[in-house]
């Protein structure tokens, strides 16, 4: 699949349906959510070096998260110069 054509309009709304519920979302929104991203192709941010890849992320709470994408949209509101 090349990358540019990954969209996931369904996911993003499920996402949205999660985030509206607060901090109790419900076990089916949760369920769907998780559905959702099992069947999905998400867009992982790494740069390829000599010897792998490194993977940017970000340190909240001194835990690193790293950076997925639901479609090229949201990678280049990250990365606008396809640095990654």
């Amino acid at each position: 699949m090349i990358k540019s054509t990954i969209k996931h309009e369904y996911l993003r709304r499920v996402i949205e349906e999660v985030e509206s519920q607060g901090d109790d979302p419900s076990i089916e929104s949760l369920e769907n959510l998780v559905n959702e991203i099992k069947h999905s192709n998400l867009i992982f941010a790494s740069d390829i070096v000599s010897d792998g890849m490194n993977f940017p992320s970000v340190k909240i709470k001194d835990k690193d998260f790293g950076l997925l994408f639901t479609d090229m949209d949201e990678f280049h509101k990250v990365f606008p110069n396809n640095e990654f």
